[in-house]
């Protein structure tokens, strides 16, 4: 058995095949457990590598190409292809963003005193001493200063929308905290890099609080990587930080200030980071160094850990390829000094619903199903697709790991144990070839050539060619061959168990299946396969038990399946039901169940049947030792089918049971009722066709 490498040679070779051998198609519609219970699985578990978007540097790589001896050079021109280290005029100061939007600004003390001012001049009594917390907040078209004991400052405003106020320190050593921004201290301020607040908007006023920072002073607030790492990692930090910082003036400037304090930008600590010696050292080592292509500033991105590969800019927001932002394998990042080289996060299933339907771009209702197969080059998600009662809804791997919460894209979610095998059995004296093609329910084909030998079997496990999708199957052969689908699983954690179903032998336009069943902890599928070239448009009738019936429009895609949760469709979540399928183009249907009822857990399949009957027989029951048999029956016509249930017992007379099978719905027949602790065979007939 091998993978054939020919596209073209495939098609060819399968249509001689069909060509000459069309009695051999054997088509499965065959499901995979893991979508299967991702449908309504209880737990979601992301396993992922690394933390960051991935672009540009990995902080955690960097440490481990400088604890391998390569220097801060070398580090910045891998991770930036094509870049260079050079001096740089860098600006002599740089407005960074500390609050915005806040009705109060409180301004604490920790060292030394501090004076308000504005462009007018210094504000009598504005003073704020050490050990003492001022608020300042918008009124009178004005800053409002607040005494610690709420009395306002000489009764009267300063400033105004246009007219910033301003904080300086006193003298050398003053250190000033923001309560707000999470105790983050501030150091240096003096008339040439104060602190500033600005009004925003009218009616009400919001404020704003941005600090006016020496540019290299602000190099040595970031606290980005701690300074007792490989000094060549810390310093090749300092280079990407510094260019970082001359690429993003103005970035915000629409909020009045060049860059943000958070890791929207670069997480600025502020006063307490500048005691990190063997940061400051890197910074100062540094000085006036950035990365230049093509004597440019380079767009330095970088993040905690890449996960063991760095990706492309494209590939992870979208836009133009920039030259050095090139992905690039890391080994280095995977070291087990990194807390973030493997991690695992658990979500229930309301807690991912809850999340999902948070976000219009995400709302999918129930959630079916999640599919992270559309991957960057390096292995992260591109492009996270979630489907569910509401439709299906796609978004970036960005956009996942904001909506759950993910250290990153590079991350795949815990399939559930299903494994599924393709039985093949060649009962004649000549060796067969079969063509083994799997569908998968993300729209990932696989093919295989397959050689069985004379009286002999070949088994295909199907995880390993298409792992963690639903799956469809056709199998199509040189000659007559039998095909079996086996399955084994540990549906939602708890049902073990397993089947074992024969493939459909022919495609059909219409379907009829007997049982369904949604009520306790039972869960009902159908599933749909169309191998054919084009678009089958489909209806799905679901008929319950006390008459009540509901239609459901379908589009099958060529060479496609789709699977109907019996459960999540309304006035069918808990009720007995039967089902018809009628289509354009021949399909191939099967119906599964899984349940937990009466201590009993596990599931099965059955193919639908493509006819109706008056007669139906059944070789196998039994009623005794804690066995219950059922026998269920459909009708789907418009008027009421006369039913004869005929229980035969071994070596005994028939019972017979009569019953009224209402027009488009079902009846139940319990065996065990009527023909207890015994083996039984069964015969049906009906003065109509029907299902059973």
């Amino acid at each position: 058995m091998r993978e054939r490498a020919s596209r073209r040679g495939k098609a060819r070779r399968a249509a001689a095949w069909l060509a000459s051998f069309t009695l051999a198609l054997s088509a499965l519609a065959m499901h995979a457990g893991t979508e299967r219970a991702r449908a309504f699985r209880q737990t979601y578990t992301f396993e992922g590598s690394g933390w960051g978007h991935g672009v540009g540097m990995c902080q955690y790589g960097a440490r481990g190409m400088a604890a391998a001896g390569h220097g801060y050079r070398e580090i910045l021109a891998y991770y930036y292809r094509g870049t260079q280290v050079s001096p740089w005029p860098c600006p002599q100061t740089i407005r960074v963003g500390l609050l915005e939007g806040v009705d109060a600004v409180q301004l604490a003390a920790d060292a030394g005193s501090f004076r308000f001012y504005t462009a007018e001049g210094d504000i009598p009594g504005g003073v704020i001493t050490r050990g003492e917390t001022w608020t300042v907040k918008p009124g009178n078209g004005g800053f409002l200063l607040l005494r610690p004991d709420g009395s306002l400052l000489n009764g009267t405003s300063y400033g105004g929308v246009s007219k910033p106020l301003y904080l300086r320190g006193t003298s050398g050593g003053d250190v000033l905290r923001l309560p707000q921004n999470g105790n983050r201290r501030l150091g240096h301020l003096d008339s040439g890099h104060p602190l500033e607040l600005n009004i925003q908007g009218s009616a009400p006023s919001s404020l704003r609080a941005v600090v006016i920072s020496d540019f290299e002073t602000y190099l040595k607030g970031l606290d980005e990587v701690p300074g007792s790492w490989p000094q060549e990692a810390v310093k090749a930090q300092a280079v990407a930080a510094r260019s970082y910082a001359v690429r993003a003036l103005g970035k915000h400037a629409s909020s009045n200030f060049d860059i943000c304090d958070e890791v929207h930008c670069q997480y600025y600590r502020g006063y307490d980071k500048e005691s990190d010696s063997g940061w400051v050292r890197s910074v100062d080592a540094t000085r006036g160094e950035v990365l230049t292509y093509a004597g440019q500033v380079a767009q330095c991105f970088y993040s905690s850990s890449c996960g063991g590969h760095t990706d492309n800019n494209e590939d992870v927001w979208g836009g133009s390829p920039v030259p050095y932002l090139r992905g690039v394998p890391d080994p280095y990042c995977m070291d087990s000094v990194n807390p973030h080289a493997h991690w695992r996060v658990t979500y229930s299933r309301e807690e991912m619903e809850a999340r999902l339907n948070a976000y219009a771009g995400t709302s999918v209702g129930t959630l079916y199903a999640v599919d992270l197969s559309d991957r960057t080059p390096s292995g992260r998600v591109r492009r996270a697709t979630f489907t569910g009662s509401a439709g299906k809804k796609t978004v970036t791997g960005e956009q996942l790991r904001f909506i759950l919460s993910l250290r990153s894209a590079m991350v795949d979610l815990e399939a559930e144990n299903f494994d599924q095998y393709v039985l093949l059995a060649n009962p004649s004296g000549s060796a067969a070839r079969a063509l083994v093609s799997m569908t998968g329910g993300s729209g990932a084909k696989q093919e295989l050539e397959v050689e069985i030998p004379a009286f002999s079997r070949r088994t295909v496990h199907v995880n390993d060619h298409l792992e963690g999708e639903e799956v469809a199957v056709r199998v199509e052969a040189d000659r007559g061959i039998v095909a079996e689908r086996a399955m084994y699983f540990n549906y939602h954690g708890n049902l073990d168990g397993g089947s074992c179903s024969p493939g459909q032998q022919a495609l059909s336009t219409t379907f009829y299946l007997a049982e369904g069943y949604t009520a306790q902890s039972f869960d009902s599928w159908v599933l749909l396969y169309n191998p054919g070239s084009q678009p089958a448009r489909a209806v799905l009738d679901l008929l319950r038990d006390d008459g009540f019936t509901r239609g459901l429009s379908l589009e099958v895609p060529a060479a496609s399946r789709v699977t109907v949760s019996v459960d999540g469709v309304e006035g069918f979540s808990s009720c007995a039901f039967s089902a018809s399928v009628e289509s354009d183009q021949p399909l191939a249907v099967e119906r599964a169940m899984y349940f937990e009822s009466d201590g009993r857990k596990g599931g099965h399949t059955a193919e639908a049947s493509p006819s109706l009957s008056s007669n139906w027989y059944f070789g196998e029951g039994y009623t005794a030792e804690g066995f219950d048999t059922w026998i269920l029956v459909g009708n789907p016509n418009a008027r009421a089918a006369k039913v004869r249930f005929h229980l035969a017992p071994p070596g005994g007379k028939a019972r017979v049971v009569e019953a009224v099978v209402p027009p488009r719905s079902r009846y139940t027949l319990h065996a065990d009722d009527h023909l207890p602790a015994s083996e039984l065979a069964a015969f049906l007939e009906s003065d109509l066709p029907v299902v059973a």
